[in-house]
């Protein structure tokens, strides 16, 4: 889901939170020109959200991704992995950091369900692009668990993502 901002204010109040958790976090990180903090690590040169995540929001973790919870859940739980570097999105990942996300994801998957044993299936996603629906243009994954009952009609899963393209022809079942 997009991020709207109904105002300048709204907007700078954000990068000051954003600023503040960079100094609390990560001493080494520069200011740049515009006074806005710049983070210079794993190859990010931006104030990308991901890239300067605070380490008590994280989850579980590897050597090249972390795990955090989503800040607009679709359903409890819904958790996002994230490499490390700072990748646009998953055609851009290595072959080390794609094999790192994918161990992460089975942990994440483990953790869940040690944590909700309602769960029973999990849909994972990953948008590549805005007309794919990315907003945030660091690579991740969404782990998104899923509870009988959270929808009426689960068949066609991730396919529901286009509208009517998610039930199969009686033929095909």
């Amino acid at each position: 889901m997009p991020v709207w901002y109904h105002s300048t204010r709204q907007l700078v109040t954000r990068e000051v939170r954003l600023a503040k958790n960079l100094e609390r976090n990560y001493p080494s990180v520069a200011r740049g020109p515009s006074g806005i903090y710049t983070a210079y690590m794993n190859g990010c040169q931006s104030t990308c959200a991901f890239c300067i995540i605070p380490d008590d929001q994280i989850l579980l973790n590897n050597d090249l991704a972390y795990a955090i919870w989503d800040s607009s859940p679709v359903v409890p739980m819904h958790t996002l992995v994230i490499p490390r570097r700072h990748a646009p999105d998953f055609f851009d990942l290595e072959e080390s950091e794609l094999l790192a996300c994918s161990d992460l994801v089975k942990m994440v998957k483990d953790h869940l369900l040690m944590l909700d044993p309602t769960i029973e299936g999990f849909n994972l996603g990953v948008n590549v692009g805005t007309t794919a629906g990315q907003t945030v243009f660091h690579c991740h994954i969404h782990v998104i668990p899923r509870r009988p009952g959270d929808v009426p009609y689960p068949v066609g899963g991730v396919r529901n993502l286009i509208p009517g393209k998610g039930r199969y022809p009686e033929s095909q079942r």
